[in-house]
């Protein structure tokens, strides 16, 4: 339990949260760059990115 806590501390420090959520949406947006650029069929659903075929 004292490892969590430990854990948790550090990653509210170091502010983890904004950054996974900034990473994550950068990310998305070069992955649909790249599904565009590639002429691929694709829908984006939640937080997933679901290529469909012809």
């Amino acid at each position: 339990m004292a490892a969590a806590k430990a854990t948790l501390l550090e990653l509210r420090k170091s502010d983890a949260a904004n950054k996974m959520t900034d990473f994550g949406e950068r990310l998305n947006k070069a992955l649909i760059k790249t599904a565009k650029d590639l002429d691929l069929n694709w829908l984006l659903l939640e937080s997933q990115l679901c290529l469909i075929t012809d």
